[in-house]
C-alpha cells in the first residue's frame, strides 16, 4: 500500500510538471507592463461566437484556455518574449505544427502529443508591437485539431473572398 501511495504521487508531480517552462514563461509576462492575462473555461468563448459545429465539437473537447496579451513591446522586448517562448515550448516537448506569415502578422501553432492525442496546443500571435499566446488544454486527437484548424483557415479564405 505504502508503494502504490508513492508511487501515485511521483506520477502526480510529473503530470504537474509537463508545463513547467511554460508556466513559468505565463508568471514571467503575466505582471509586465502593458500586458493581459486570464484563464477561464471554454465555454465563456461559446458566449462571443456563432454556434458552428466544428466549434460546438472542438469546444468539447478542451478543457481550459488560458491568455497571455503583451502590447506596446519595443524591439528588443519583442525579440525577448519571441525567444523565451521558444525556449518554453521546445523545453515542454511541443512540435511546431505550421507557421503562417499574412501581412506582418504571424500565427505559430504548437501541440504537446501524447500518443495520438494532443493535450496542449499553444497558439502565438503576432502582429508588429503585439504577442497574444493562447494555451488551450485539450483532449483532442490530431486529426479534430486538423479538422478544425483547415474549417478555421477556409472559414477565413471564404470571408477574404467576399471583399
Amino acid at each position: 500500500m505504502k508503494k502504490m501511495i508513492i508511487l501515485l504521487l511521483i506520477l502526480s508531480l510529473g503530470a504537474c510538471k509537463t508545463q513547467q517552462h511554460l508556466n513559468n514563461f505565463y508568471d514571467k509576462y503575466q505582471g509586465s507592463e502593458n500586458s493581459m492575462s486570464f484563464k477561464a473555461p471554454l465555454f465563456l468563448a461559446s458566449l462571443m461566437t456563432d454556434s458552428d459545429a466544428d466549434f460546438n465539437a472542438f469546444r468539447k473537447k478542451v478543457k481550459s484556455v488560458r491568455i497571455l496579451s503583451l502590447q506596446d513591446l519595443n524591439t528588443s522586448e519583442f525579440s525577448q518574449v519571441n525567444k523565451d517562448i521558444k525556449i518554453a515550448l521546445t523545453r515542454d516537448g511541443f512540435e511546431n505544427w505550421f507557421h503562417i506569415n499574412n501581412d506582418g502578422n504571424t500565427i505559430n501553432v504548437s501541440a504537446q502529443n501524447r500518443g495520438k492525442s494532443v493535450r496542449n496546443v499553444v497558439i502565438a500571435l503576432q502582429s508588429f508591437d503585439n504577442l497574444i499566446f493562447v494555451n488551450a488544454k485539450t483532449q483532442l486527437t490530431e486529426t479534430e485539431l486538423t479538422k478544425f484548424i483547415t474549417s478555421i483557415m477556409k472559414s477565413t479564405d471564404d470571408s477574404r473572398k467576399k471583399k
